[in-house]
């Protein structure tokens, strides 16, 4: 039942800050894709009470209320990647092929694993202490810089197969 709600839905509103963030590569595959969303922009006290009263399906944005032709809810999906995901499949981004899409979400979950690391540094308070884990973000043998190695050892490897 809920699969074939799902099915009939034309469009998506998603919810999420007024910057790009984790909704900006959702964003890009609808476009990409041709698939009609909206944005509802929302603030950090306006997730923490949502949060708080238990309107939030997961922990916090983004979230995608799935649209029917008449623009009301059918259901909400949360997870950055997992909206990412869905959304690829309905554009035409996401391989059908298993072994294809699990190269895909290797790639997908590293990435959010590397903004992990360099969220910590983002996030701190004082500017002086911000801009130091920057620099130290940047310097070989930093975590931010394994990942980034990594990315670059699975463009090579995606080169050898010819893709």
């Amino acid at each position: 039942m809920a699969e074939q709600k799902a099915e009939e839905c034309s469009s998506f509103r998603i919810s999420y800050f007024a910057f790009t963030g984790r909704a900006q590569p959702i964003r890009n595959a609808a476009a990409i894709g041709g698939i009609a969303f909206e944005d509802r922009f929302v603030n950090s006290l306006q997730v923490k009470q949502e949060k708080e009263a238990g309107k939030r399906k997961w922990s916090g944005v983004p979230e995608m209320d799935l649209l029917d032709k008449d623009g009301k809810v059918v259901m909400t999906i949360g997870q950055s990647s997992t909206c990412l995901r869905y959304i690829g499949k309905l554009a035409g981004l996401y391989p059908k092929n298993p072994l294809q899409a699990a190269l895909v979400d290797e790639i997908v979950d590293s990435i959010e694993d590397m903004n992990n690391v360099a969220r910590k540094a983002l996030m701190m308070e004082k500017a002086e202490e911000k801009e130091a884990a920057a620099k130290k973000l940047c310097e070989d043998g930093s975590d931010l810089r394994y990942w980034l190695d990594k990315f670059l050892l699975r463009i090579e490897e995606n080169e050898k197969r010819g893709n």
